[in-house]
């Protein structure tokens, strides 16, 4: 009881300092003995006031989310993750690995070194072992784009993250880690940015087949989402958005929506002006999600016309660039063969792109309206 009565004394310092967004800067003295408090509860098994300081620690000094922590404060920081990290507390081992996949004033490498100190240790519960690799592998060796490490990518780091998953895949076999080990391995060989996009074939809502390699010579977004209710009308809508930005009869959003039912999607996709393929499927376990994969997560995959993987997961920002660049490029390809046939005029205008392009435009088109020439009808043509 003396133990967590000391806690809350020392999280009311935090919490009413955070209460005040005008405190100033804490003077170091102050700022070490806060840190030595909640470091001296969580070694004598308060994981609590761990919890407390790793998570709350902004207010403290009254600073806005954008201004970096000084090196005395990572410092501090740092030492906390260590003493539950190399602790023998196992809820602690679980809560160190939950607070760094979150972690965002510590840098990549001093995550990674936490992380890979709880993959080592022996004495751990599997549970967390598995956990601690995994984390350890996707550090080595990113998929997606938006993870943390990307830049710090090398074919060493690769081979170390491929040698992980394989351990997993035998030290756990028969478990979720296996599985995942075993998916994230495969992604990495088949499914990264300069590799060929595996196909995969899936169905839309009335049952017509949706083969990914009929995209080719388009612009391919592919979308999975884990979706229901709101979150299926979201991605329709973001669907709608992307088609409008991008008119262009080259481009094609492949939405891939996972769960339990396809009823939510019939009534989400009236009044919705569809740019793309929709497919339904039963909660990853077959078509497309399947064959590529992917995790229970939202996931977007960017497909050159050659088919060649572009990006996994791009900002909202980079996807746009993407494809604008890639239609731009297609653009620019269909002005040098004109000019090169001496300028057919029954190609010009928006979607012009040879005779053997144009046969495969028109067996794998986007779902809506198209106007009797080379594109499509504008927004303002098309009633949803």
């Amino acid at each position: 009881m003396a133990l967590y009565e000391a806690f809350e004394h020392v999280a009311e310092i935090w919490h009413s300092s955070q209460r005040d967004a005008a405190t100033p800067d804490l003077a170091g003295e102050h700022l070490a003995g806060v840190y030595a408090a909640f470091e001296n509860l969580a070694q004598a098994g308060c994981v609590d006031a761990a919890a407390t300081c790793l998570r709350d620690h902004r207010g403290l000094r009254g600073l806005s989310a954008e201004k970096a922590l000084p090196p005395a404060e990572v410092e501090y920081r740092v030492g906390l993750y260590e003493d539950l990290v190399h602790g023998a507390d196992p809820g602690g081992m679980r809560l160190a690995l939950d607070l760094l996949e979150e972690e965002r004033e510590l840098s990549p490498g001093q995550i990674e070194a936490l992380i890979r100190g709880l993959a080592q240790r022996r004495l751990a519960p599997l549970d967390v072992q598995a956990r601690a690799q995994l984390a350890l592998a996707r550090l080595l060796a990113p998929w997606s784009s938006t993870d943390r490490g990307q830049s710090l990518r090398s074919p060493a780091r690769l081979a170390e993250a491929q040698a992980l998953y394989e351990s997993i895949q035998e030290d756990f076999e028969g478990t979720e880690y296996a599985v995942r080990a075993g998916s994230a391995s495969w992604r990495l060989e088949h499914l990264t940015p300069g590799k060929m996009a595996p196909d995969f074939l899936t169905h839309d809502p009335a049952g017509n087949e949706i083969i990914r390699s009929d995209f080719i010579g388009q612009v391919t977004v592919v979308h999975f989402t884990d979706s229901a209710g709101s979150d299926l009308q979201s991605s329709l809508d973001r669907s709608e958005a992307m088609g409008r930005r991008h008119w262009d009869d080259r481009f094609v959003w492949l939405g891939i929506h996972r769960g339990e039912s396809p009823d939510a999607m019939e009534p989400a996709l009236e009044g919705t002006l569809l740019w793309g393929q929709n497919a339904w499927e039963g909660a990853g376990v077959s078509g497309a999600a399947q064959a590529w994969r992917v995790p229970a997560r939202e996931v977007l995959v960017v497909i050159d016309p050659t088919g060649l993987v572009l990006a996994i997961d791009p900002s909202e920002a980079l996807l746009d660039r993407h494809i604008a660049d890639l239609l731009g490029d297609l653009q620019q390809q269909g002005r040098k063969r004109q000019a090169g046939s001496g300028g057919d005029s029954g190609q010009a205008g928006r979607g012009a792109g040879g005779g053997a392009e144009r046969a495969l435009l028109e067996s794998a088109h986007p779902i809506g309206s198209r106007a009797q020439g080379d594109g499509v009808d504008s927004p303002e043509d098309q009633t949803p």
